[in-house]
């Protein structure tokens, strides 16, 4: 599955003060567009339908924020935490997340469309009635997660952990997680139709039809 690369202008203007930039785009209407915003730590923040476009944060913490109701296009985010950070209802457009921490993060009733998680850490994130257009997990750590009532029209995951995770109420068919780490993974057994898995992991997940096997 091939996605859209987030569209980056060549010329960004620098900005240390991500706080500051958000809470005047919102105040005014307007989205934050055409920054760069490096190392800027903003814990806590709280504010509803933040856009960013064509945006680049590097190595930025919005730990226990929230950013509900906001869109993301044309945004590369590298090396972030974004832990426990609140982001429902939001939409993400061409989208990339690399090598970020994103532990406990909501995405619930988010819409993701061309995004890609390159690398990330996403222990316990809440992927709930998610809308998964196009998105791609490539090496990341999903173990704990709970993605329940999903719709996934268009997702690929490779070599990424998903012990312990929870899938329920989310039609699996086509998608194929061969590569990836399945122990403990909790999946209702009337979405399992379809699913791509190999000889040992199917064995693993007979045990939920109460298969016993000798």
């Amino acid at each position: 599955m091939k996605l859209s690369d987030p569209v980056i202008p060549e010329q960004l203007f620098p900005n240390v003060d991500l706080m500051a930039a958000a809470l005047v785009a919102v105040r005014e209407e307007e989205p934050v567009a055409g920054q760069a915003f490096r190392g800027c730590a903003v814990d806590g923040l709280r504010t509803e339908k933040l856009e960013l476009r064509g945006c680049r944060l590097e190595g930025c913490r919005l730990t226990g924020s929230a950013l509900r109701r906001a869109s993301l296009t044309d945004v590369v985010l590298t090396r972030c935490d974004l832990s426990n950070l609140d982001l429902s209802d939001s939409s993400f457009e061409r989208v990339r997340f690399e090598h970020c921490k994103l532990l406990g993060a909501n995405f619930a009733d988010c819409a993701l469309t061309d995004t890609r998680f390159d690398g990330c850490t996403a222990r316990f994130a809440r992927f709930y009635q998610t809308l998964f257009r196009s998105a791609v997990f490539e090496r990341c750590d999903l173990s704990s997660c709970s993605i329940q009532e999903a719709a996934l029209r268009a997702v690929r995951l490779d070599e990424c952990r998903l012990n312990g995770a929870e899938l329920l109420h989310t039609p699996l068919k086509g998608i194929d997680l061969t590569t990836c780490e399945i122990d403990g993974m909790a999946v209702a057994i009337e979405d399992l139709k379809g699913l791509i898995v190999t000889p040992v992991q199917a064995c693993g997940l007979a045990a939920l039809m109460g298969l016993v096997i000798r």
